[in-house]
């Protein structure tokens, strides 16, 4: 921060002064209703950073997808193929399902334990498999959040949060394994048959699917959400 410079309030849980950039967007520059993408960048060197934000009003319809093991083709399949430079393969039907849910006017949020490093693999990996572009969610720390409890207790945190700052709960919840099925018991998604698991093991409550393409015929009925 250096200097005098006043600290901003706390957002989203980031202190103002831990190396990354907060701006208090003015009154009269407010963004309006829609999906904005904004560039930053340094004067210097010209370098520069795209920010993506999605500005909905409450009660917007949502649904929330873990990542590792739900979208990729494996749990741990993302530290393999960091080794190699590659991005993982995606279950069969998950990107054509999660579509039709985005296709009906749901938003797409993206929650994942993974280390905020790992955002624009993330990205590239959604867009190259076709899955509908939405808002990633990740750990701040650089070792991510973890597995079993500490994944749940993250997930719990985030859409807590999404709940009572932005009035937003999911409709759907997508996942894989228990700490998924705790969070999402904890944020009240309804009815529990929303709560979607693939090929999950352990306890949970919710549906449990063996592939995505199960779910095309229910999503692509269902009653657009918005116009």
């Amino acid at each position: 921060t250096g200097g005098s410079r006043p600290l901003l309030p706390a957002a989203e849980g980031i202190e103002d002064g831990d190396g990354r950039v907060m701006f208090q967007i003015p009154k009269e520059r407010e963004l309006g209703p829609g999906k904005h993408r904004v560039r930053l960048v340094v004067a210097g060197d010209q370098s520069s950073v795209d920010l993506f934000l999605d500005v909905v009003p409450p009660k917007t319809p949502i649904f929330i997808s873990d990542v590792d093991g739900t979208l990729t083709s494996s749990e741990n399949v993302e530290f393999i193929k960091l080794l190699t430079g590659d991005l993982p393969e995606t279950h069969p039907g998950a990107p054509e399902a999660l579509r039709a849910l985005a296709e009906k006017g749901y938003r797409p949020i993206y929650v994942t334990a993974r280390p905020e490093w790992l955002v624009p693999r993330t990205r590239e990996f959604l867009e190259l498999h076709g899955f509908p572009p939405g808002i990633i969610h990740t750990s701040t720390s650089i070792t991510g959040a973890g597995f079993g409890s500490s994944a749940a207790a993250f997930k719990v945190d985030e859409l807590r949060a999404l709940a009572e700052a932005k009035g937003l709960v999911p409709s759907f919840g997508f996942g894989n394994m228990p700490s998924d099925s705790d969070a999402y018991a904890s944020a009240s998604i309804e009815p529990a048959d929303h709560r979607i698991f693939y090929q999950i093991d352990g306890a949970f409550t919710g549906k449990r699917i063996e592939s995505y393409t199960e779910l095309l015929p229910a999503f692509t009925a269902l009653p657009a959400v918005c116009k």
